[in-house]
Formats: structure tokens, C-alpha cells, sequence
């Protein structure tokens, strides 16, 4: 009785949900998708199998199914893998390798240690600064982070006066004391109406986020003439004819001058923010990911994974601003809000595409595409590539 090894390559992923699937492949992104059952769905669901080692014997008569010989066809032409004639020697058993998934068992290890540190996880915080705020309690809760700094992202809101500005001086100072990495985000009037501050700020940041709904060629020039270190113009859109008008900017000047546009949701302006989400499938097939991006889609969201947010009022709070966590007050307050947003069924952390919609768990394409954003979060739409 002939029979064949099919084997996919080591750099290729393989998953099947209810009747389809989709192969891929990480570095020339090729991809194999489509609908499966009877002999197909055997063969793909035991190629997923670990145990097999992404290699199995097909005996001849189920590789002359239509399907499995179509899909055999398109594998072999692909990068994804092949098949060969098996012989009785199994030393020519082709050798491959599946992905071994690393994170889930680190998170396997987290579940089941009782004396785990959450706060490791944390990685970025975002601080919306005003009066209110205690730098002195802010400064002590940060002594939590001996060795390893999140990065730190200072919000500030159009009104700052001239005393939270002095104020945020000092706070910055001593931030950069300890060698935090800091970002300052900061609307383009207070860019423009308080020049001295913003000089005093530049040395002690790294990154300078200005934000403005109404940019103009001369505006964009103008910071780009007054700050020399590293920056980014956000340009918050809410209709779209104003999205077109930035887009137009946005190529009038060269590739690598730094201008992002992001949607605001209000609400009423649901189908044209949608619109600027949506995808379609063949962007997804199409994107450059790598097989560590692949395990972070199947487990984490990537856009809020490891953030938290600290409000004026001192409590800390989750990615999207909608849960409160902890407290600056507390003691340890930055382990617990770590603890309870890596615990909480509803954690943005690992809020994956299959955990955010009904549509996505069924889909193939779930562990390709990129986390649920937060506009998807509060607006509650449906997956960008139904759009």
C-alpha cells in the first residue's frame, strides 16, 4: 500500500474551526484557506496536533479525494509545505518542528502561582496630570519598580496653568532623576501659548506627542521647527471630510514626517470611525507578523497589554480608562491593579479577538488579526473585516 508523508514547514502555522481553514506562513506570508471536511478536516486537524510533529502518513487512497488532492497541490507550491512518497525505511520521515506556543505556559505558571509577580507585567503607564495630583505619593508608589522602569506617558489637558506647569517641571526632573523613559502629550494651544515651558520640558522627555482636531501645513512646520527631538502630531478626525483634508496634508509632506490620525468617537459619527477600522480579510493574510506576534494575537491584546492609567483623582485605573483597579493611596497599589487586571474576567490585557466577539471565534483568521482596538471596546461594533 503506497502512502505519503504530508509535513508543513516549521516557520508555518495551521488552524482549523468548524468547516475552514487556514495555513500560513510566517516569513513569505503565504497563505492556504479555505473550506474542509471528511478526509481534509482529518488530515489538517492532525497536522495541528502537536503530538504529530507537523508531519503524518496519508495513505494514497485519501490523498485521490478531490479535496485532499487539491489541497495537497496548493501545499506543494506553496512555502507552507509538501508532501513526499513514504517508504518503509521512516528514517526519510521528513523532520519539522510545530511553533511551541511560550506564553501560554508562562501563563499556565502565572494561574497556578499563588506568589506570582503581577507587576512585572506592567510596562506602561499613563498619567493624566492636574492639580490634583500628589507627586510626592506618585514619586513613593513608584518605588515598587526596582528593576524593571514602565515607560511613562504624561497627559495634559488644554487649561494646565502656569502653576501644574511648574509644577510638572519638577515632577519631570525628578522622574528623569531615576532614568524613567517619558513621553509628554500635550494639546497644540499649550504648544503654542507657553513656549518657555515646553523648552524647559524638551530635555527631560524623550518623545513629544501634540494633538490638535484642526492641523494646518503651517502648524505642522511649526513645532517641527521649534522642537528638534523626537515628535508626533496626532490628528484627531471626527468627520470625513475632515479625515480627508488631513489625509491630503499628511501627503503633502515627506514619508517619514511623523503625523497619525486618529479617529474620535462620539457616537454619532459611528459609520465613518467603523469605516476607518474596517479591513478586509486579504489585509490580514497580507500583514508582516511574527510567530511570537501569532502567540500574542491567540493570548493577549497587544494594544493594552501591561498598561494602566492614573487619573487626577489618584485612582489607578484600566487601559481604557473604564474600571477602576486601585489606588495611588494604597500600599503596593500598582501590584494589586496589576494582580486584579491579569485576574478580572473582562481584563483588557487578554481581551484576544476570540473573547471580544461571537464572529471572531468562529473565524480562521482570529489569531492574525490585531487586537480589538479601543474604539471597538466603547462603541461595541462589529469586527472590522464584517464591516
Amino acid at each position: 500500500m503506497i502512502k505519503f508523508w504530508v509535513y508543513l514547514n516549521s516557520d508555518t502555522f495551521v488552524w482549523v474551526e468548524e468547516d475552514s481553514f487556514l495555513v500560513f506562513n510566517t516569513i513569505t506570508r503565504e497563505s492556504i484557506l479555505g473550506n474542509c471536511d471528511g478526509y481534509l478536516k482529518e488530515i489538517l486537524c492532525s497536522l495541528s496536533n502537536v503530538g504529530s510533529l507537523y508531519c503524518i502518513e496519508v495513505e494514497e487512497r485519501v490523498c485521490e479525494d478531490d479535496s485532499v488532492r487539491s489541497f495537497l497541490t496548493r501545499l506543494e507550491m506553496s512555502t507552507c509545505g509538501g508532501y513526499k512518497i513514504s517508504t518503509n525505511n521512516h528514517k526519510d520521515r521528513p523532520i519539522c518542528l510545530p511553533p511551541i506556543p511560550n506564553i501560554q505556559s508562562e501563563i499556565s505558571r502565572r494561574k497556578e502561582n499563588k506568589t506570582f509577580c503581577h507587576i512585572s507585567y506592567l510596562n506602561h503607564i499613563t498619567i493624566h496630570y492636574g492639580m490634583e495630583v500628589d507627586q510626592d505619593v506618585i514619586l513613593n508608589s513608584l518605588n515598587e519598580f526596582i528593576y524593571r522602569k514602565p515607560a511613562i506617558s504624561i497627559e495634559m489637558t488644554p487649561t494646565s496653568s502656569p502653576t501644574e506647569q511648574n509644577n510638572l517641571i519638577s515632577f519631570l526632573r525628578e522622574l528623569s532623576a531615576i532614568e524613567y523613559t517619558i513621553s509628554l502629550n500635550l494639546p497644540y494651544e499649550l504648544f503654542v501659548k507657553h513656549t518657555d515651558f515646553v523648552v524647559s520640558a524638551i530635555p527631560l522627555i524623550k518623545t513629544l506627542y501634540v494633538k490638535s482636531g484642526r492641523w494646518t501645513k503651517d502648524m505642522c512646520l511649526e513645532i517641527k521647527n521649534k522642537y528638534t527631538g523626537n515628535f508626533v502630531i496626532f490628528a484627531d478626525v471626527k468627520s470625513e471630510k475632515e479625515y480627508e483634508r488631513i489625509s491630503q496634508l499628511q501627503d503633502s509632506f515627506s514619508p517619514d514626517f511623523p503625523i497619525v490620525i486618529t479617529p474620535c468617537y462620539t457616537g454619532s459619527n459611528s459609520s465613518f470611525v467603523s469605516s476607518l477600522i474596517s479591513y478586509k480579510k486579504e489585509d490580514v493574510l497580507l500583514q508582516e507578523i511574527s510567530k511570537s506576534g501569532i502567540f500574542r494575537h491567540m493570548l493577549i491584546n497587544t494594544n493594552f497589554f501591561g498598561k494602566l492609567q492614573l487619573q487626577n483623582n489618584g485612582n489607578i485605573v484600566s487601559p481604557s480608562g473604564r474600571v477602576v483597579l486601585s489606588s495611588i493611596h494604597k500600599e503596593n497599589c500598582w501590584e494589586e491593579a496589576s494582580r486584579l487586571e491579569c485576574e478580572r474576567p473582562a481584563s483588557e490585557w487578554y481581551m484576544t479577538r476570540e473573547l471580544h466577539s461571537e464572529l471572531c471565534s468562529e473565524c480562521t483568521l482570529k489569531y492574525l488579526c490585531p487586537s480589538p482596538s479601543l474604539i471597538e471596546i466603547i462603541s461595541g461594533c462589529l469586527p472590522p473585516c464584517r464591516l
